[in-house]
């Protein structure tokens, strides 16, 4: 990453337009033509905003990108390429990333429901979701940090595997597990009982819960 100081982008309702590709950028923002935001190029980028949610064009960063909206949703209407770790917070909103063709590093999230899809590998850092957690990949799913869910969890790995173990601690999946969809299916869950519902194993099938019972309510196992 670039060392030097970060500058300061001030957004107005000129935009959206895409922000100077050189150089490192702090972007602060209170509101903006439509909510909407471009990014591309630089080595990092940070987007604030206390009063709109954020929804983002089609865009390609080079490094990584964090993104907070206090008030609002983050969601997109292109798809969104980052070429390392994405963080992005909703404080008091969902995040709907549900572009196919979306392709990230790391991702650390934190909101409401939150909806992923990526066409290739997916992993988890550190992530929260309050209400349900959707995640959609091409590629393996894995984690690298904490899960926690409040909701109904929902994992499709399209031909590949899925291996959400918390870092071999157990992750928190509060709510419902379905629609588990992989070729091996491996799930460490340490809240006090884990419930199943529809899940596709063309693989093998795992599930630890570390605190309690393991149930199975509805759907079908595979």
């Amino acid at each position: 990453c670039d060392p030097r100081p970060a500058k300061e982008h001030q957004l107005s309702g000129a935009d959206p337009q895409p922000l100077p590709a050189q150089g490192r950028y702090a972007l602060i923002a209170h509101a903006f033509q439509n909510n909407q935001l471009a990014l591309g190029g630089s080595q990092f980028r940070k987007f604030v905003t206390d009063t709109v949610g954020v929804a983002l064009l089609a865009s390609n960063v080079a490094g990584p990108l964090t993104l907070t909206a206090t008030t609002g949703d983050v969601t997109e209407s292109g798809a969104v390429n980052v070429a390392e770790t994405t963080t992005i917070t909703a404080t008091a909103g969902n995040i709907n990333l549900n572009n196919s063709n979306n392709s990230f590093g790391d991702l650390v999230l934190s909101g409401a429901n939150v909806t992923v899809k990526e066409n290739g590998p997916t992993n988890f850092g550190a992530t929260t979701a309050t209400g349900n957690f959707t995640v959609t990949s091409t590629g393996a799913i894995t984690d690298s940090g904490l899960i926690k869910v409040t909701g109904t969890t929902s994992v499709t790995s399209n031909g590949n595997s899925i291996n959400l173990d918390g870092t071999g601690a157990g992750d928190d999946f509060t709510g419902n597990l379905i629609l588990l969809k992989g070729t091996d299916v491996t799930i460490k869950d340490k809240v006090l009982d884990t419930n199943l519902l529809a899940v596709t194993a063309t693989g093998a099938l795992t599930v630890t819960s570390t605190l309690g019972s393991i149930t199975h309510t509805s759907g079908n196992i595979n």
